[in-house]
């Protein structure tokens, strides 16, 4: 049995339904085999729709360049990105008490390749963290001779582009690839095709329950959390095969594992957004903004946006007195309480 295979971090051999994006990041990362900087890319799409596993997949076929991939949901701020690129390039983490600026040009002097930053879900780093990072980057050919560096940004925000500054979209520029949601259909091969790997034999019922199930959360992660669980169920109760009842038991537990992974993204004040969204009696955007403290609307609007893009939401526009913005919630109101609580 082999688990492994449903985790969100396992790059399988054969991407499915994914072959466009790989071909242009392939593309657009090939001036580097050959010694010059690759072209920067953004990688757009609504969560668990695969961008992060192709830009792994394609990154580990690079033989003379080097890249860094850091997650802006762990490391949010200029100095733990910074830090991740020197440790990255140079194997051992930054020594105590060394101003950022040096931390940043000795992370070069000894790159011998072109290099690639890989900024993951960059939408959750701080205010101007990307911008800042991205700049320093790009221009660090200004600072240590030689260094031929681009990036590639991932993120679930498709306006994302819209944030930055044309002092730096004078040098990113990007390569826009769209990642778009699943179908029911593909989600099915997919879920198969894991099963097939993992050597687990699941009864066609269940199995089918599982599709049903990823297609009405739209996420993939969660179907294959559900796979996991479920083999792990069937596996203690000693069944041949994973059965409905395994897949029912795996669903009470893997919801608020689900939701718990999706707030552990949020900030307090996100998270308060979110509280109020799920415990408020109004739809209405305005109405539940008005039950918030200590944030302006364009702030409410932008956290609004974020727990769209996490699908712990739905905002939809409607004309009732005029066009107003309607917040529909997702899931039953008490999972996301219980997830929000349990992570007190």
């Amino acid at each position: 049995m082999r688990l492994e295979v449903f985790d969100e971090d396992f790059i399988p051999e054969r991407i499915l339904f994914r072959e466009q994006q790989m071909d242009r990041l392939a593309t657009n990362l090939a001036p580097a085999e050959f010694g010059s900087r690759a072209t920067n890319t953004i990688c757009l799409g609504s969560p668990a729709t695969g961008k992060t596993t192709v830009v792994k997949y394609v990154l580990n076929q690079l033989q003379n360049a080097k890249y860094v991939y850091v997650n802006c949901q762990a490391s949010r701020t200029k100095q733990q990105i910074f830090f991740k690129i020197f440790e990255g390039l140079r194997g051992f983490y930054p020594p105590r008490g060394v101003s950022l600026q040096k931390v940043f040009s000795e992370a070069f002097k000894k790159l011998d390749s072109p290099f690639v930053l890989v900024l993951d879900d960059a939408n959750f780093a701080e205010d101007g963290v990307i911008e800042e990072t991205l700049l320093a980057v790009l221009k660090a050919h200004e600072v240590v001779e030689g260094v031929k560096s681009s990036a590639i940004l991932i993120s679930t925000d498709l306006k994302y582009l819209a944030r930055f500054s044309s002092e730096l979209l004078s040098v990113f520029h990007p390569d826009e690839i769209y990642f778009p949601p699943y179908s029911e259909e593909e989600i099915r091969e997919i879920l198969l095709d894991r099963a097939k790997l993992s050597y687990v034999n699941f009864k066609e019922e269940a199995f089918e329950e599982i599709v049903e199930e990823t297609a009405n959360y739209a996420d993939l992660r969660y179907g294959l959390s559900l796979m996991k669980q479920a083999a792990i169920i069937s596996w203690k109760l000693g069944k041949e095969a994973v059965d409905e009842e395994c897949v029912e038991m795996a669903k009470e537990k893997g919801k608020i594992v689900f939701f718990k992974k999706m707030i552990l993204a949020l900030n307090e004040k996100e998270k308060e957004v979110l509280r109020a969204i799920y415990t408020s009696n109004y739809k209405r955007a305005a109405e539940i903004f008005s039950e918030v403290k200590g944030m302006s609307y364009s702030k409410f609007n932008e956290i609004l946006r974020k727990l769209e893009y996490l699908r712990l939401i739905d905002v939809v526009t409607k004309y009732e007195r005029g066009l107003s913005s309607v917040v529909v919630r997702r899931f039953k109101a008490e999972e996301i309480l219980k997830a929000i609580e349990e992570l007190k």
